[in-house]
């Protein structure tokens, strides 16, 4: 069974698809397709509650279990909501990717997040914001992942 999720964040959506992955477990494919942002990096993060929409309430990075620490999408030990890096083009992020061991059930409800800088993967030594949040800077743009509705 396929189960889809939506965000709204501003001037666009964000779209969630569960696929079986043939017996090795469920992935989600993300389709991302939002404006008004500046052009560059930005760091791209689903965070642990829905917060009304405001990004502010968030919480932090959605994470199954404390001990992970924060890295790039699909990267063995990360906080489950790191989603890594997006790229906008004359204002505008248009990006579709799949992240492994995830489910669109266990997002609904929560943030995602669209932040003003690169994220630096939590690769910098001795800097613990790096391991927290890889630095991607304030929220720029949010959205609550509701179930789609066909």
């Amino acid at each position: 069974m396929t189960t889809s999720a939506i965000a709204s964040l501003g001037d666009g959506n964000v779209r969630f698809v569960d696929h079986d992955s043939g017996g090795t477990g469920v992935h989600v494919t993300v389709d991302a397709c939002v404006s008004g942002l500046e052009d560059g990096l930005h760091g791209f993060h689903v965070h642990e509650m829905g917060g009304e929409g405001v990004c502010d309430r968030m919480g932090g990075h959605y994470r199954r279990h404390g001990s992970e620490v924060h890295r790039g999408r699909n990267h063995t030990g990360s906080h489950a909501g790191d989603f890594g890096n997006v790229q906008s083009v004359n204002g505008c992020v248009r990006t579709t990717f799949d992240v492994d061991n995830l489910t669109v059930r266990e997002i609904l409800g929560r943030g995602v997040v669209l932040h003003a800088h690169r994220d630096d993967l939590g690769t910098k030594p001795g800097d613990e914001e790096s391991k927290r949040t890889g630095n991607a800077g304030p929220r720029v743009a949010c959205g609550v992942i509701v179930p789609k509705r066909t």
